[in-house]
């Protein structure tokens, strides 16, 4: 198994020395453990790339499940189609239940398309937190079976009222009725302007360029319907991983101490709304 790294494409001889040292430093943190040590993805193999930190609780079940669809490797290579996600969601797509990623992506392949915006759906449990905190994924999957879908500020693809809309102009969508979407019950609970819009299925090419925000690849065409990400946010240890990040102080914006701050003056806070 190999990881490679895509860099940018420095200019001179002082970027051209600093990508041979990162190549070098990159390359002295693998370790080959099984398999061939190169190979490329064919243009209807999906890989799944998981993102995040002390993934150990959700990562079997979410290994399991897109491996169930068809997402055979879990590195991050060159060529072929990426699944990005972060370890407490799970993909579905219309068709799912008869289709695996790889006819998934070589249907869009064949339309023209180079990318599937997703939708994120926040699964949260029917009452109270504190009553389902310490079951496994597996469980918690089954148990929270609850969401909502008030409380929907849906924008146009290119509004310019989003504040990161000069990535979103820099790629082609083929359906206006696809938005990008804010809310849902984080802002019914908490008042969150969270975006629930996500690239996370995308075809590397010479114009694409991976990641550039949390939500966003540049440089795709995307498909003509989107899929889900079910949404898993609030499982498992939850607060007390949101207050070692906040002790850590590894968090950017404040809604995390807002939602920390409103469990510990209503530890009753039910998910349960009048939507849901």
């Amino acid at each position: 198994m190999v990881i490679q790294a895509q860099k940018g494409k420095d200019k001179g001889f002082l970027g051209r020395l600093r990508k041979r040292y990162d190549d070098r430093a990159l390359r002295s943190q693998v370790t080959h453990v099984h398999g061939p040590k190169k190979f490329h993805l064919r243009d209807n193999e999906v890989a799944l790339v998981i993102l995040g930190r002390d993934v150990t609780y959700h990562l079997k079940k979410v290994v399991e499940h897109h491996r169930a669809m068809g997402a055979d490797y879990l590195i991050f290579v060159e060529g072929g189609w990426r699944l990005v996600l972060d370890t407490d969601e799970l993909l579905d797509f219309p068709g799912a239940d008869r289709m695996h990623l790889p006819d998934l992506t070589q249907m869009l392949t064949a339309q023209g398309h180079t990318a599937m915006v997703c939708q994120m759906l926040e699964m949260v449990p029917p009452g109270p937190l504190y009553g389902y905190q310490g079951l496994s994924f597996e469980h918690t999957i089954k148990a929270f079976n609850s969401y909502s879908l008030a409380d929907i500020d849906a924008r146009d693809y290119y509004s310019k009222v989003t504040r990161w809309h000069w990535f979103m102009e820099q790629n082609k969508t083929t359906n206006p009725d696809i938005k990008i979407m804010f809310g849902v019950i984080r802002a019914t609970l908490f008042g969150e302007e969270c975006c629930i819009t996500k690239h996370p299925l995308f075809k590397m090419g010479p114009e694409v360029n991976p990641g550039v925000h949390p939500h966003v690849s540049t440089g795709v065409t995307c498909a003509d319907f989107s899929g889900v990400l079910r949404h898993y946010k609030f499982s498992g240890d939850y607060l007390e991983r949101e207050k070692a990040r906040i002790a850590e102080q590894r968090l950017k914006r404040n809604e995390a101490v807002l939602r920390i701050s409103r469990f510990q003056e209503e530890p009753d806070l039910s998910f349960v709304v009048p939507t849901t």
